[in-house]
Formats: structure tokens, C-alpha cells, sequence
């Protein structure tokens, strides 16, 4: 056998292969859309029981500590998808350019080094896929976010977000998140609030930390207020609302900053 006749067996054994491997992923991914696509579906008028993060089912009964859209501030839920997902409600589930660009560095740096998940598309993930980081996962997301996109109207499909979305450790929902980083209902939360919840999002169990020390990280102080100044530019705020958001505190950071600058207040003194 000619050196010849063994590359020319050569490209064909690995053009079969690469096409074998093609049609497998195709299979798999049309296994997973074809399973999913009738829970979405059923969301039209019903809802996700969503438990520390896992999917136990959907009815037309709504869940308990479930909140509607409607009863969150407006400015708050802005804060979350100016974060999360600026072009929420223009796209179609899917946002092309960032989908570029997280490819095109992926190509660079052989390794994904950011996110380019939609609101959507993480709906669908957290709740029909697994946190596996491959090719056939990522495509029935696509794929599963552009139906849901069309099945579902753009406030039905934040509501589910903002009830399923993690904001901290075994923590889930705006209602818990509300109730546990500032003893309060979702539909009382201020724009600073929804702020530092939406800058928990990327990564909750890490970024609670601002919390768990009674003190924004530097992270935590630039990211909160990076929202607040998108939320100027995209005209969701005014500068007078911006201005006081940026120079308002939260209660427990107040608390500890009394005790950081006045040590002595924490001691009882007897006279």
C-alpha cells in the first residue's frame, strides 16, 4: 500500500468518522428538543414546582412563594435584565451577536470564557438541561430557547426566570432572595436592591459573600452601580433616581459600617 492510497484512506476514515459523529449529535439533539418541547407548551397556563434547583413538575395551580411579574417594581425587574440580558425584549430568544463573539473567542483562547446565554436560554437550561458544557447541550438550548421564545410571551417567560434564578447558596426565587437578604416581599424591593440581586446572578454562592460579611466587596460596589448607571443610559432611570440610588445603603451595610467607624457603639455604657 502506496503512501498515497493510505492518505486518501486516511481522509475518508476521518471524513466517515466526522460525519458519524455529525449525525449522532444531530439525533441527540433532536432526542432532547422532542422531550422538552411539550413541557414548554404546557407552560402557556401553567407553572414550574422548582426545588433547590431541580424541576419536579408543572401545573396550573400556582407554586407556593411563586410571585407574578406584575408585582415586582418595574425598575427592579430591569435591573435584572439589564444585567443578565440587555436585549431581552427585542430579540428572539436568542441574541446572534453575543453568540459571535463568545465563538469567535472560544476559537481564539480554546476555551469559553464567558457566557453568552440569554434569559431565555438559561430558562431553558435550568430547566429541561443539564449543566454539561458541550456543543449538543449549547444547540438544543438554541434551539430550545427559539421555541420557547415563540410559545411563551416575553413577561411569562421573566416571571419564570425570576422565580427558578439562584441568588445564593439553596437559594432560589426573587420572594426567598427578597425575604433573605433584606426581610422584605419582592414587590417592596427598591432598584438598589434589585441591583445587588441582579449582580449575585453570575455566580450566587460566591458573590453573596457582600452579605455573608455585612460589607459590599469592591466587586459587589462597581457591579451594583454599573447597573444603575445602564439603567440611566437605556433611560430607565432619571439622573435624580440614579444619584439616589448610588448614594443610598442597605440596612445591614449600614449596621456594620456604624460598627466599623464607632467601634465603641456596640458597648453599653453605664453611667
Amino acid at each position: 500500500m502506496n503512501a498515497r492510497r493510505i492518505i486518501s484512506w486516511s481522509t475518508t476514515f476521518f471524513a466517515a468518522f466526522a460525519l458519524s459523529m455529525f449525525l449522532a449529535a444531530i439525533v441527540t439533539a433532536y432526542n432532547y428538543y422532542s422531550a422538552f418541547t411539550a413541557d414548554i407548551d404546557r407552560l402557556q397556563n401553567g407553572h414550574p414546582v422548582w426545588r433547590d434547583g431541580k424541576l419536579i413538575a408543572i401545573q396550573k395551580k400556582v407554586p407556593k412563594g411563586w410571585i407574578r411579574a406584575s408585582r415586582i417594581d418595574h425598575e427592579v425587574k430591569m435591573a435584572i435584565v439589564i444585567s443578565e440580558d440587555w436585549g431581552f425584549f427585542g430579540h428572539n430568544g436568542i441574541d446572534v451577536i453575543q453568540i459571535k463573539e463568545a465563538v469567535w473567542e472560544t476559537l481564539i483562547y480554546s476555551e469559553r470564557l464567558r457566557g453568552a446565554s440569554t434569559i431565555t436560554q438559561q430558562v431553558v437550561k435550568n430547566l429541561f438541561l443539564t449543566n454539561e458544557r458541550s456543543y449538543v447541550r449549547k444547540f438544543v438550548e438554541i434551539i430550545g430557547a427559539l421555541y420557547m421564545d415563540k410559545a411563551l410571551s416575553k413577561n411569562q417567560i421573566l416571571e419564570i426566570y425570576l422565580n427558578i434564578a439562584q441568588f445564593g447558596d439553596h437559594l432560589y426565587g426573587i420572594s426567598d432572595a427578597a425575604h433573605h437578604y433584606f426581610q422584605k416581599s419582592a414587590g417592596e424591593l427598591t432598584v438598589r436592591e434589585g441591583a445587588f440581586l441582579a449582580m449575585l446572578l453570575p455566580n450566587p454562592v460566591k458573590y453573596s459573600q457582600s452579605y455573608r460579611r455585612r460589607e459590599l466587596s469592591r466587586y459587589a460596589l462597581n457591579t451594583i452601580n454599573s447597573i444603575l448607571k445602564k439603567m440611566r443610559s437605556a433611560h430607565i432611570l432619571d439622573e435624580e433616581n440614579m444619584e439616589e440610588a448610588l448614594g443610598s445603603h442597605f440596612e445591614w451595610e449600614d449596621n456594620i459600617s456604624e460598627e466599623l467607624h464607632f467601634p465603641w457603639s456596640k458597648f453599653k455604657i453605664n453611667i
